[in-house]
């Protein structure tokens, strides 16, 4: 987060915190935003009217979230879970 939000970091775990969605549609609006804040709230938005789409918003991408192996490719962009 800090690599892709800077200073504005804190800010955007807070406001991830605050999402209802899963770590899976977490990771894509975070993905898909590539650092730019104003396209992680578009996504959470997106998300908020069909979660699908969002996902869809990686889809044919190096982490694609929308498809099958979706787990691996997330693992791969976000390193393994932490216990």
């Amino acid at each position: 987060m800090r690599r892709d939000f800077g200073e504005r970091a804190d800010v955007i775990v807070a406001l991830l915190g605050e999402s209802p969605h899963s770590e899976r549609v977490h990771a894509a609006a975070v993905l898909y935003a590539a650092g730019n804040s104003d396209a992680l709230i578009d996504s959470l938005a997106l998300a908020d009217i069909d979660w699908r789409d969002t996902l869809m918003r990686t889809y044919g991408t190096a982490y694609d979230l929308a498809s099958e192996g979706w787990e691996v490719r997330l693992e791969l962009a976000l390193g393994p879970a932490v216990p």
